[in-house]
């Protein structure tokens, strides 16, 4: 199994997180590489160009989102318009308002229940199929007519 680790890495903050999780994979006798080379185990991919997180996303089977109190959640949305299951933090938007606590997704307060959530998701092919489907569900809502459509719903209420 290879685990992929993007974003951005611009600030001072993010960039001492990839060198901290580069160093805690290296202890642990993990393979690590800063690209999308085969035949290891950590990819951390920083700032990563948009065709390459395409096909992260399109050959994985879940989707983590490490962000703490993330107003929305784009990156969840994107993996969730690919079928992939999606593991989001039990705060901010991604978990109330994108997977509707829930409902589109699982969650996670901790690591470990992260490692759980995952591990879950990976060998449980009837559960992985239910949030497969819930993700595609979820982003028909999301379709920029369904959004038209909601606004004039409420412009015709004001």
């Amino acid at each position: 199994m290879e685990v992929y680790i993007v974003g951005s890495a611009r600030t001072r903050a993010s960039a001492s997180y990839l060198n901290k999780i580069e160093s805690l994979s290296r202890k642990l006798g993990l393979k690590v590489s800063r690209d999308l080379r085969p035949g290891v185990s950590i990819h951390l991919v920083s700032d990563a160009p948009r065709e390459a997180i395409n096909g992260i996303m399109d050959a994985s089977k879940v989707f983590l989102h490490a962000t703490i109190n993330e107003h929305w959640g784009v990156a969840a949305a994107e993996a969730m318009a690919r079928g992939l299951p999606v593991v989001v933090h039990k705060s901010g938007g991604t978990w109330s308002d994108l997977v509707s606590k829930g409902l589109f997704g699982l969650g996670y307060g901790c690591e470990d229940e992260a490692v759980d959530a995952i591990a879950k998701l990976l060998s449980d092919e009837k559960l992985w199929r239910r949030y497969s489907k819930k993700s595609l569900e979820r982003v028909r809502d999301l379709a920029f007519e369904k959004f038209v459509e909601k606004f004039l719903t409420i412009e015709k209420t004001i």
